[in-house]
């Protein structure tokens, strides 16, 4: 960049231990839905079914959640 500090971009192992750290520090039912929907596979229909809640709310709780982990991600990876 033009105040001659290089950008170091993380390395593979360091992205998943930033997201891990990340995602552990969510509340219970946020760890519920990234676990459901990227562990277990279900869709959104079936995630508010474990929930009780619609599958309107749960895409919304999802949306969320994933903004807090994206936001919390640049700020680990940026400094």
């Amino acid at each position: 960049d033009k105040s001659g500090r290089r950008f170091k971009m993380p390395d593979q192992k360091e992205l998943v231990k930033a997201l891990t750290q990340i995602i552990d520090e969510l509340p219970p039912q946020e760890k519920t839905l990234f676990s459901l929907h990227y562990c277990e596979g279900l869709n959104f229909k079936q995630i508010g079914e474990v929930l009780d809640c619609s599958e309107q709310k749960a895409m919304k709780l999802f949306r969320d959640s994933l903004k807090k982990v994206t936001v919390k991600m640049r700020l680990k990876t940026t400094h």
